[in-house]
C-alpha cells in the first residue's frame, strides 16, 4: 500500500513537471514568433527604403538543417533511411515529434512525419528505453530550433527582381550596400568600389 502511494505521488509529480514544461515551451514558441514578426517589420522597412530596388522577405521556420542533424544523431543505428529523416524534419516540428515519441503514437509519426510503420516502430521502441536518447529527444525543441530564412531579391535594369543566388558578384554587393545605406547616418567608406560593385552602381 505504501509503495502504491509513493508511485502515485511520483506520477503526480511527473504530470506537474510535464505541464510546466509545456507552458515553458509555449512561452518559448511565442517569444520566437514575436522575434520573427519584429524582423519582418525591419525587412518591410528596408524594402521601402531601397526605393523599389530590393525586395526583402523572411520565411518563418524554413531552415530545418539543425533539426535534421539532430534527428540523424538521435536515430543513429536504427537503420532508418536518410530520406525518411528528411521527410520527418520537413513535415513535423521538433515539439510535435517529441510529443509523438513520448506518447508512443506511431500513427502520428506515420501521418505527419511520413514515416513507414517500421521506421516509426523503431523510433518508439528505441528512444524512450534509452536514457541518453531520451535526454537528446527532450532537448530537441530548444536546442534544434527551426530557423527563419531571409529572401533578398534585387531589381535589375530589366525591371525584374532576381534572388541573390542569380546575381553577379557586383550585383550582390550592390544589394548588400543598399541595405547598409538604408539604416543610420554614419558614412560608409568603400575602397576601390570598382573591384566589388557593378559598373552601373559605380
Amino acid at each position: 500500500m505504501a509503495e502504491l502511494k509513493t508511485l502515485s505521488a511520483k506520477a503526480g509529480e511527473f504530470e506537474n513537471h510535464q505541464k510546466k514544461r509545456e507552458l515553458l515551451l509555449d512561452a518559448f514558441d511565442n517569444a520566437k514568433h514575436e522575434l520573427y514578426l519584429a524582423r519582418i517589420k525591419v525587412y518591410e522597412d528596408l524594402t521601402i527604403k531601397s526605393d523599389g530596388r530590393l525586395q526583402l522577405k523572411l520565411e518563418e521556420n524554413k531552415n530545418r538543417q539543425l533539426y535534421l542533424n539532430a534527428l540523424v544523431e538521435i536515430t543513429k543505428g536504427m537503420q532508418i533511411s536518410q530520406k525518411f529523416k528528411e521527410q520527418l524534419a520537413e513535415h513535423m516540428t521538433p515539439r510535435d515529434f517529441v510529443t509523438a515519441v513520448l506518447k508512443k503514437d506511431k500513427n502520428e509519426l506515420e501521418s505527419k512525419g511520413l514515416l513507414t510503420t517500421t521506421a516509426a516502430t523503431k523510433i518508439i521502441e528505441a528512444i524512450p528505453a534509452n536514457e541518453e536518447l531520451l535526454k537528446k529527444l527532450l532537448a530537441l525543441p530548444y536546442e534544434s530550433m527551426l530557423g527563419d530564412v531571409p529572401d533578398i531579391s534585387y531589381k535589375k535594369d530589366d525591371g525584374i527582381y532576381y534572388p541573390l543566388a542569380q546575381l553577379s558578384v557586383g550585383q550582390k554587393c550592390t544589394a548588400l550596400l543598399l541595405i547598409a545605406l538604408s539604416e543610420g547616418s554614419m558614412p560608409i567608406i568603400i575602397d576601390q568600389p570598382e573591384d566589388a560593385l557593378d559598373v552601373a552602381t559605380v
